[in-house]
């Protein structure tokens, strides 16, 4: 932001003008662009660019268990086996506050495989409407290697605002979901551990709209290493908020195809802040900018300060440069 100044003295404001316009005249001749909320004035570049990538694309996609995957965990329905996707949206908890067991079918509908979930507990307090449930999720394959604890918690209404104890979907007109996850990803070029909070409200889910509105946000923060384009290693803490902006889900394609990724519309702001693993309290790099959520199963980042723009695969997390 461009700080508010009061020239006292007409030549002293005529020697700040000429030191402005010489300095305009610099920023045009000069190719490199600079962030206006990096402290120091570091230039962006492509490394940065690569990390705060990567940041985004964890903190957005299913398989990662970013923001995506806090979406079906926020509409899917609670069983005794765990997590499934079915024809509506909606958490089951009738007469239940305890399930054990994991959710042997989880990737048939939930991105490409978000793992299997074991050690399920819920529970009911009837004086703030609030469920919780926790439980421990897992992923092990040839390309990913996910382990993380979940808590959960929902407060389901009715179309006159009632706390609904056992929300069965053709009850719940909206959805208050706080959902927290723990936990460490590892790919061959990526190891992150993570801490994220989703705070989301889902409505609209009685009404004769064809859109759900969601309304909230998610923040992260952790530790990230990996190798770049360049195979240099790379190893920062960061810290992240997304901001969601008149996001919405067609109920058409989420009811029915049953695909999340599709489904979903609208923009997020993002504050993507890098720092030093040996002093936390130093930002080497700040980013701001926003995620289109394309409805394709593809987010577009744009970064501030940086011409090009790229895709994200909201289900796997891949990146890829937008040429459009």
């Amino acid at each position: 932001m461009t700080a508010l100044i009061n020239i006292l003295k007409f030549r002293i404001g005529l020697l700040i003008l000429a030191f402005s316009l010489i300095g305009l005249v610099a920023c045009k001749n000069n190719p490199t662009q600079v962030n206006p909320k990096t402290n120091n004035k570091t230039a962006i570049n492509e490394q940065d660019v690569q990390l705060a990538n990567n940041v985004l694309s964890q903190s957005l996609a299913s398989n990662s268990d970013g923001l995506m995957s806090s979406m079906y965990d926020l509409t899917g329905t609670i069983t005794p086996t765990g997590f499934h996707y079915d024809s509506r949206s909606g958490t089951n908890t009738e007469n239940t506050d305890y399930i054990a067991g994991s959710n042997e079918d989880n990737g048939d509908n939930s991105g490409d495989n978000r793992g299997k979930d074991s050690g399920f507990r819920i529970h009911y307090n009837p004086k703030t409407g609030i469920h919780t449930v926790e439980f421990n999720r897992e992923l092990h394959t040839t390309n990913i290697d996910k382990t993380l604890h979940l808590k959960l918690e929902y407060i389901f209404r009715d179309t006159l605002g009632v706390y609904l104890q056992f929300p069965v979907p053709s009850k719940i007109e909206s959805i208050d979901y706080k959902g927290l996850r723990h936990g460490t990803l590892k790919t061959p070029k990526k190891n992150s551990t993570f801490s994220r909070i989703d705070t989301l409200y889902f409505s609209g889910l009685q009404d004769a709209s064809n859109t759900l509105t969601l309304n909230g946000s998610h923040t992260a923060y952790g530790e990230i290493q990996m190798t770049d384009s360049t195979n240099q290693q790379l190893h920062k803490k960061y810290s992240l908020r997304l901001k969601l902006i008149n996001v919405t889900i067609s109920k058409d394609s989420l009811y029915h195809d049953k695909n999340l990724e599709n489904a979903i519309t609208g923009v997020l702001n993002y504050d993507v802040k890098i720092r030093q693993v040996n002093d936390s309290t130093k930002v080497d790099q700040s980013f701001t900018g926003t995620v289109n959520l394309n409805g394709n199963g593809y987010a577009l980042l744009k970064f501030v300060n940086f011409p090009k723009k790229f895709l994200v695969n909201l289900k796997n997390g891949d990146i890829k440069q937008d040429n459009n």
